[in-house]
């Protein structure tokens, strides 16, 4: 019974999608709206949250050895422990109590009939997480220790950090469609090689690339997509530019101002 629970919250989880373009809002002040998404820290705060006021008291957040830039959520159930990871976008809570060595569990997107595989491997309390995406070059890797909590929620400068790493190389919003199984980005690259010639496009769960340039194929992609979210083209393409404009603005902090403080996270569901 409580499995099926945690099973459904982490089933509804994934329709707040990821977006790191909501990071600058965040650190600007501002609250997006829900349903722009925000980032895997926003995902997984969000969900512990949910869970708690569900009666699972004692789920807790761990963030990502390699890098420090995730964080996941495990969530104990009488002997066993769950790991649920909305970024992951797996549908069934995964045992990590069991894995000796390795496991296997799928998650989105499917593209072409091949779903997406998450490996994990186990060294004591040590996992590593591997996610392939079928038809893309693209392996993502995180390592949690299950036994090291936490606790502690984001400052401002931990945030901007964050933000502004440099593996972060677009600004962007992910639509899940978890009818079809299909992923699509709406991204912009903000270190283009000629920014004055960077422009919006939209990467497909098989890969290929829509430029807004292309401008009858993009916006008919893009009407497809943002139905998901139950917005529209101009809203979302309104939201993309504003964080870039955001991200000049932001750039410009020296030091960052308020770097000590800790960044609340409500959100409106408009």
């Amino acid at each position: 019974m409580e499995f099926q629970k945690l099973r459904q919250i982490l089933i509804d989880s994934l329709s707040f999608q990821y977006s790191s373009a909501a990071s600058l809002y965040i650190l600007d002040g501002q609250r997006p709206s829900k349903k722009f998404g925000s980032n895997c820290y926003e995902q997984a705060r969000s969900l512990r949250n949910t869970l708690i006021a569900a009666g699972f008291s004692k789920a807790y957040l761990v963030e990502d050895m390699i890098n420090g830039r995730h964080r996941s959520v495990l969530c104990p159930i009488q002997e066993k422990l769950f790991l649920v990871d909305p970024y992951l976008m797996h549908c069934e809570p995964i045992d990590i109590s069991t894995i000796v060595n390795s496991y296997s569990a799928d998650s989105f997107p499917i593209t072409r009939g091949e779903k997406s595989i998450l490996t994990l491997r186990r060294q004591k309390d040590l996992i590593t997480i591997t996610k392939s995406w079928p038809y893309q070059n693209r392996i993502d890797t995180f390592t949690i220790n299950i036994s090291n909590p936490c606790t502690h929620d984001l400052t401002r400068a931990q945030y901007f950090e964050r933000a502004f790493h440099p593996k972060q190389t677009t600004l962007s919003i992910r639509f899940l469609n978890t009818i079809t199984g299909s992923v699509d980005y709406l991204a912009y690259p903000i270190h283009a090689n000629k920014p004055e010639l960077a422009e919006l496009y939209i990467q497909t769960s098989e890969g290929n690339v829509i430029t807004q340039s292309d401008s009858a194929t993009f916006n008919t992609k893009l009407e497809e997509l943002t139905a998901l979210i139950d917005s529209n083209n101009a809203e979302v393409i309104d939201f993309l530019h504003e964080a870039i404009n955001l991200r000049k603005k932001l750039l410009e902090e020296t030091p960052i101002r308020n770097g000590d403080t800790i960044v609340p996270f409500p959100y409106t569901n408009k």
